[in-house]
């Protein structure tokens, strides 16, 4: 007998139940590297003694990819993945989970064919073994809407969500935070898909579900009520979307004593109602407060903080308050060209900006010094 079976007889197989549960251990601390250590022991004595093919092979071969898609190595997971579902394949097991595996590795790779590949065939896998109506079916089913959505394929995605959506409420019924997602998801594609008039009735229904079941002061409800606002913006409908806006606020600022990016995004969303509604006044105050909180959480050389001052210098510029449009114009300025570089086409917007402040002011000479630069940009981007 060789001296390499003579060493596989003598490792004992329960170290590959033990491995796996250290491993599983500290995959749920979110300790990668450990993890990843120990189901690599555990595939490696499973390889030695109950075998290659073994289904408690594959079981270790997922582990590990499923480690490697925990640390961002997409294709070293895709590796493990497909060494599973050969096994699984080859003994005649069902490989639903590992198809929907290996989807979700090509989604985060950006290949979404292969990915539509392998969500599909887990769907059927998932069908034939427990039937089209059991819940993790809407899970799939969820998976390959998403796909479709970021291939700009809306109208697959909103079948996928209402295929979801469907089982959903047969399972959990009407009431229930996966129900309440999914009409979420059925809207921002309704939306995608500019079929508008479907928008708004999934995002209040997904609103009541939340209402009803998180609490009328769960973060979730405020989430509802900016998508709504967000809607009611879109159509024009600025005095439902601030309504909507301050609903959000109120939940927002109640559940976050210190400064919260969420916050920040809703301070801006009032301000650009405000200005819609030509309160320039009003859209200026919450932009501040928008610059102050992102200051605060993301710092001041973030690009959304470059945002809020741009959009202060807006309404100033809008008011005739030149000076102030400037100093804004020019902090959020100084924040393009630093993060994004002086050839980046938000920074040509800035420059532009500033040159019409310039030329309103009568400033003739400095106003053509920032067209001709927002030109150079314009010229920089045409190949």
């Amino acid at each position: 007998m060789s001296t390499t079976t003579e060493a596989h007889q003598n490792v004992d197989p329960n170290l590959a139940y033990i491995y796996s549960n250290i491993g599983s251990t500290y995959y749920s601390k979110g300790d990668n590297t450990n993890a990843l250590d120990y189901h690599t022991r555990a595939l490696q004595v499973r390889q030695a003694t109950v075998g290659p093919n073994h289904l408690n092979t594959a079981a270790s071969f997922n582990s590990v990819g499923l480690t490697h898609y925990s640390r961002g190595e997409f294709d070293l997971a895709l590796q493990n993945y497909l060494a599973a579902l050969k096994i699984e394949e080859s003994n005649n097991a069902n490989p639903a989970a590992t198809y929907s595996n290996i989807g979700l590795s090509y989604y985060c790779k950006n290949d979404f064919q292969q990915a539509v590949v392998y969500q599909q065939k887990a769907i059927e896998a998932r069908t034939s073994a427990l039937g089209p109506d059991h819940i993790s079916l809407a899970g799939s089913h969820n998976s390959l809407a998403l796909t479709y959505f970021s291939m700009g394929n809306f109208t697959d995605a909103i079948t996928q969500y209402g295929n979801s959506l469907r089982i959903e409420l047969a399972v959990h019924g009407e009431n229930h935070v996966d129900t309440a997602t999914t009409y979420f998801n059925l809207a921002v594609a309704y939306s995608a898909a500019n079929q508008h008039d479907l928008v708004l009735p999934n995002h209040l229904k997904a609103l009541g579900i939340r209402q009803a079941v998180l609490g009328q002061t769960h973060p979730s409800v405020a989430s509802s009520y900016s998508n709504i606002g967000n809607t009611y913006f879109a159509s024009s409908d600025y005095q439902n979307a601030l309504e909507n806006y301050f609903n959000a606020l109120k939940i927002e600022e109640a559940n976050n004593t210190t400064p919260n990016v969420n916050v920040a995004f809703t301070y801006s969303n009032i301000g650009a109602t405000y200005f819609a509604l030509g309160n320039f006044e009003k859209a200026i105050e919450f932009h501040g407060r928008a610059a102050q909180t992102r200051e605060a959480t993301v710092g001041a050389n973030h690009a959304t903080t470059a945002t809020s001052y741009n959009s202060i210098g807006l309404a100033y510029f809008s008011l005739r308050d030149y000076e102030h449009a400037l100093e804004n114009y020019t902090k959020a300025l100084t924040i393009r060209e630093a993060t994004l570089g002086l050839t980046h086409s938000s920074t040509g917007n800035l420059y532009s900006s500033i040159g019409n402040t310039y030329y309103s002011k009568g400033d003739n000479d400095r106003a053509l010094e920032f067209h001709l630069k927002a030109l150079k940009v314009i010229e920089a981007n045409k190949n």
